[in-house]
């Protein structure tokens, strides 16, 4: 999270760095030094205006990543646009050219520009230079896999892979080089997509695994003991269950996941916003798993995942 600094008239302030996109939930500021203390400075993103005074060493300090994130409020991530040939018109989890505008005493001194990610990099990381991704075959074609443009002329577009004729087995990005490998395919797995921390949607296969209910019961009502004698060819309990709630559950795993497989499924433990593919629409659903431990050995592990889909129709009294 490189930092810069622009300086007219004596008045100064320090940014994150316009040249690369902003991950939202990362911590960036601006630091504003005026030529006097007790200067007012706002800055206003998103019709939002922040307003603080210059303290004693003639600085304010604007913390931004709550202000640049509501630019991404309501977005409905799940509904990725489709491609017009192999890219669409605008991803989810970018703004292209989002302003923010710096005034001191009441007098615009400076307008900063920054592509948004709706992701987040740590404290001393850096986007990844070489990464692994995966890619299925159903036999009549290619599973749903995408890319998010970050620079050069289709910045803020999802890249379909799985549109081109022959998938690619790499794919450069500003340097960065996606190594695109396939993995076998049987049917009757499951396919999920989720976004990772850093703001890209990523994909899995996992081999076809167990399905079952995971079902709760409600309240009990009581019923007139009367009814406990033969009626209509039936007795009746004294008990009656008034609903149950529950969902689908599918449980799945990757029995030896090798190590670039676990980098790839590492994001999947943190991310918050999964979905499965259920024929050819993607379900919204969530997602259990155990960490994955990665040693310095970096050997294959089983990696388990509990899927769990959106809450069953069920009768109530």
């Amino acid at each position: 999270m490189g930092y810069t600094t622009y300086t007219n008239s004596g008045q100064s302030s320090t940014h994150p760095d316009g040249n690369k996109p902003l991950y939202v939930f990362s911590p960036y500021y601006i630091e504003i030094t005026t030529a006097l203390t007790n200067d007012k400075v706002d800055i206003t993103s998103n019709s939002i205006t922040l307003l603080r005074y210059s303290d004693a060493n003639k600085k304010a300090k604007f913390p931004i990543s709550e202000l640049i994130r509501t630019f991404f409020a309501g977005v409905d991530f799940g509904n990725v646009e489709s491609p017009s040939g192999v890219r669409n018109s605008a991803s989810k989890l970018m703004q292209l050219d989002k302003d923010i505008v710096i005034t001191i005493e009441d007098v615009t001194f400076a307008t900063l520009t920054y592509d948004l990610v709706w992701g987040a990099l740590q404290n001393l990381e850096d986007d990844l230079s070489a990464e692994e991704i995966y890619f299925w075959d159903d036999g009549s074609d290619y599973l749903p896999l995408t890319i998010t443009e970050r620079y050069g002329s289709d910045a803020g577009k999802d890249y379909f892979l799985s549109e081109e004729t022959t998938m690619p087995t790499s794919y450069t990005m500003n340097g960065k080089v996606y190594t695109i490998k396939e993995l076998p395919y049987c049917a009757g797995g499951t396919y999920l997509r989720w976004i990772s921390p850093q703001g890209e949607y990523k994909y899995f296969y996992f081999l076809p695994g167990l399905l079952t209910d995971e079902l709760r019961s409600g309240n009990l009502i009581n019923q007139s003991i009367w009814l406990n004698e033969a009626s209509n060819g039936q007795i009746y309990s004294d008990k009656v269950l008034l609903d149950k709630q529950g969902n689908p559950i599918i449980e799945c795993t990757v029995l030896n996941a090798d190590y670039n497989q676990q980098l790839h499924l590492f994001g999947l433990q943190r991310s918050i916003k999964q979905w499965i593919l259920e024929g050819m629409t993607w379900v919204e659903c969530r997602v259990e798993m155990e960490p994955i431990q990665i040693d310095r050995f970096h050997k294959p592990k089983e990696v388990n995942v509990k899927v769990i889909k959106p809450a069953l129709f069920l009768q109530r009294l």
